[in-house]
């Protein structure tokens, strides 16, 4: 891939449509056909593809999280292989009538990592998403999985 600015700038763009569960039409644009997702986290044991992964999300914000928000702290991009990490804070508060209890009223700030592999277009091509699953759902109050 030649252009450096232009995949930092689309996967930028990918990272807050997806987070903000604006759903696939806002993200697809960014997005390699079939891009592989991967987490090892069981919220996400069947989603196996960006677009599932965005999807997902979008439907679990505005089932459970009302009100939530991400918080990137620090982006870097590693310029041999293109691969872009960003490191953020989500804060989310279960307040919807979906999960797997009553809305407790919680919120959970939880620490998670994304990496983020282009393809030769600029798109992304992976997604690799590393989070603390027990421990968010710990301060949600829910039990673990």
């Amino acid at each position: 891939m030649n252009n450096m600015t232009t995949w930092f700038e689309n996967a930028t763009k990918f990272f807050h449509q997806c987070e903000s569960a604006k759903g696939w039409e806002s993200c697809k644009q960014y997005v390699a056909d079939d891009a592989e997702f991967i987490c090892q986290s069981g919220t996400y044991a069947d989603v196996h593809t960006v677009e599932g992964y965005v999807s997902k999300i979008a439907e679990v914000y505005y089932a459970i999280f009302r009100e939530g928000t991400d918080y990137v702290l620090e982006d870097v991009t590693h310029n041999e292989k293109g691969t872009i990490a960003f490191f953020g804070t989500s804060i989310i508060k279960h307040t919807g009538p979906d999960g797997p209890v009553a809305p407790t009223g919680k919120v959970a700030k939880s620490h998670f990592a994304y990496f983020l592999s282009p393809d030769e277009n600029g798109k992304v091509a992976r997604m690799i998403k590393v989070y603390d699953e027990a421990q968010t759902r710990s301060q949600l109050g829910w039990p673990a999985k």
